[in-house]
């Protein structure tokens, strides 16, 4: 994500309601996406993995949600032998260990989550999508996206 991608008024708004009071600087936001569940949905039991994870924070950011989201971390030596749920309040911020095992179960409506993955360090590349464009993580090659690779090499800052 570029500055020049953000309109005037949301990226005023993104900067000041959301990063600054987080200290999150936009330059070092690394990716930011909002992610939708619908009713009845589940995210399995998994644990994120890849290069980019051990380099970035996760931070989750509820915009719409409810009593009947259950977003689980799994504690234990395998990450799964006791769950502790976190409620996830409209308004409430909370950073995410993502390498731990996680798992969320939607019982409810839509749940809305703003996630900004960022790193202390200042990000060196970008990659543009477009809305609705879908991409899978590579490994350290970096992103393939519906255009493929070759079409979404990231751009020197």
């Amino acid at each position: 994500m570029q500055n020049n991608h953000l309109n005037g008024q949301w990226k005023k708004i993104l900067l000041k309601t959301i990063l600054k009071p987080l200290g999150i600087p936009l330059k070092k936001v690394v990716r930011m996406q909002i992610a939708k569940m619908t009713p009845g949905s589940d995210i399995r039991p998994h644990s994120d993995r890849g290069e980019w994870m051990s380099h970035t924070h996760r931070v989750h950011i509820p915009l719409l949600t409810h009593e009947l989201i259950h977003f689980l971390v799994g504690i234990g030596q395998r990450g799964a032998e006791e769950w502790i749920r976190i409620k996830s309040g409209r308004g409430n911020v909370y950073e995410l260990n993502n390498g731990m095992t996680h798992a969320v179960r939607n019982l409810g409506g839509d749940r809305h989550h703003l996630i900004v993955d960022w790193s202390d360090e200042k990000r060196k590349s970008v990659t543009y999508m477009k809305v609705g464009e879908v991409c899978v993580y590579v490994g350290a090659v970096g992103m393939d996206c519906d255009g493929g690779p070759e079409n979404r090499k990231g751009q020197e800052l």
